[in-house]
Order: C-alpha cells, then sequence, then structure tokens
C-alpha cells in the first residue's frame, strides 16, 4: 500500500502547479499520480507507467536546466540512487521503490514552487 500513497507528493506537486499557473506540468503530475497508483494495482499498467515516468522525468529535467535552480536538482539525486541501486531481487525493488516516490515528489515540489 505505501507503494500508492507516496504518489501523494506527485499530487500535492499537482496542486502546487496549478496554483502557481505552471499548467503542463500539472496536468502531467496528475497523471504520473494516477497512471502509477494504477499501476501499483494492476500491473498491466506497466507501459503506461514507464512511459509516464520517463515524461515527467524528462519535462523536469527540462525546466531545471531552464531554471539553473540548484535546490531541484537534490532530491532528484537522491531518487535516481534508489532507482539505479543493484537490487537482487523484487522484494528488495519493492521496498525501495515507494521512496522514490517520496523523493520524485520532493522534487516536483520543488520544481513547482521554484522553476
Amino acid at each position: 500500500m505505501f507503494q500508492i500513497y507516496s504518489n501523494i507528493l506527485y499530487y500535492i506537486a499537482g496542486i502546487i502547479s496549478f496554483l502557481k499557473n505552471k499548467k503542463p506540468l500539472g496536468v502531467i503530475l496528475y497523471i504520473t499520480s494516477m497512471v502509477s497508483c494504477l499501476y501499483h494495482m494492476n500491473k498491466n499498467f506497466w507501459y503506461i507507467d514507464v512511459f509516464m515516468s520517463i515524461l515527467t522525468f524528462m519535462y523536469g529535467f527540462y525546466l531545471y536546466w531552464k531554471s539553473k535552480n540548484s535546490i531541484i536538482i537534490y532530491p532528484t539525486v537522491a531518487m535516481l540512487a534508489i532507482l539505479l541501486y543493484p537490487k537482487k531481487n523484487i522484494n528488495i525493488y519493492n521496498q525501495l521503490h515507494p521512496w522514490a516516490h517520496i523523493y520524485g515528489g520532493i522534487s516536483c515540489i520543488l520544481l513547482a514552487l521554484y522553476y
């Protein structure tokens, strides 16, 4: 369940994006949050989840690059370290993956606030 609930930060980042009049980011974050929850409830959404994750990361990186605000990069580095950490089995992945949601969500909140 933590894998589902950990998506709340993407949803919060989407709200902040809309409040800051950054609608494209808000839409992408809402969709990412929704698709990730669907994937963690039903593994058939894997391809859509991966696609949205990559799209969100690439768009976020573009906005970061454009803003040149270094505060955004620190939680992103933590998220990438978790995702790229070698995992010997699926149980380790399932334990670490929600923390990637947490750090990714924090990155997106900072992005919504400071880009």
